[in-house]
């Protein structure tokens, strides 16, 4: 017994040196980095101009902006793509904007609005306006461990003026000090008599954090695809790195093709 606890004790002790070196960062309320579809962990840098699924992040995420934050956002798919995003948030209330720009020949430029606020301690309600695009979220338990999210938009840029798509997201996620895992589900319901779509996009998404350092690996999938037609399919990857002031995002298939974002909060 003696030396049971002789070598509990050496161990605890080691232990006790050896954790602070690695620093685990405990999580926020809110995600810097990108994860799934953003409908149960929109990342505070960027959930209003970025599109994590056929649904718009959940716009909760104004909550959770860490006081003031401005994002710079960059992304390119054979075109480049120019953001910024300015909001504040103090955990139960929160607002911010956004504008994008393509750099190519007559594209218009989009400018979003989001707004959210915490009725209960347990429940946030957020509200994202575009033209002719209308998003409202609920965040289920927006602390740390299990979290439940719902998004719904209503979109009614079809491709007649009769057409409307109502684009529907839910999704479960874990929090933890270290890591996070979500999965998230999106649906698009077209009501026009010449189409149907019964397609699910699905995604699983697994964050971890040490020290500064934070990556984010996800992948999408289409089911229910009667088309039988996978190109959707495919992983997506996002690294961070964080100081107390600023945030660095780098991704690799999500919104385009490469994108990075710039936060700083003060």
């Amino acid at each position: 017994m003696g030396k049971w606890n002789l070598n509990r004790n050496l161990l605890v002790a080691f232990l006790g040196l050896a954790l602070p070196a690695v620093s685990l960062a405990s999580v926020p309320s809110g995600q810097r980095l990108s994860l799934g579809q953003g409908v149960t962990s929109p990342a505070n840098t960027n959930f209003v101009n970025y599109r994590g699924g056929w649904t718009a992040q959940n716009p909760v995420g104004a909550i959770f902006q860490e006081n003031w934050r401005f994002t710079g956002q960059f992304s390119t798919n054979g075109d480049n793509n120019f953001g910024g995003e300015l909001g504040y948030g103090n955990g139960t209330f929160g607002l911010a904007g956004g504008y994008q720009q393509a750099d190519c020949d007559n594209c218009d430029g989009r400018a979003a609005l989001a707004a959210a606020f915490t009725p209960t301690s347990s429940v946030g309600l957020g509200f994202r306006f575009m033209e002719d695009l209308y998003g409202l979220g609920l965040l289920f338990n927006p602390g740390q461990g299990w979290r439940f999210g719902l998004v719904a938009e209503l979109d009614d840029r079809g491709p007649s003026s009769s057409d409307q798509v109502t684009l529907l997201g839910a999704g479960f996620g874990y929090f933890a000090g270290a890591w996070s895992f979500v999965l998230d589900a999106s649906h698009r319901l077209v009501s026009s008599s010449q189409a149907t779509d019964e397609r699910i996009l699905l995604t699983p998404g697994l964050s971890l954090r040490a020290d500064f350092l934070e990556l984010s690996l996800n992948y999408n999938v289409v089911v229910n695809d009667s088309s039988s037609n996978s190109s959707s399919d495919k992983f997506w990857f996002g690294i961070g790195f964080s100081g107390s002031s600023y945030h660095v995002g780098l991704y690799m298939d999500y919104e385009q093709e490469l994108a990075a974002n710039l936060s700083f909060y003060f």
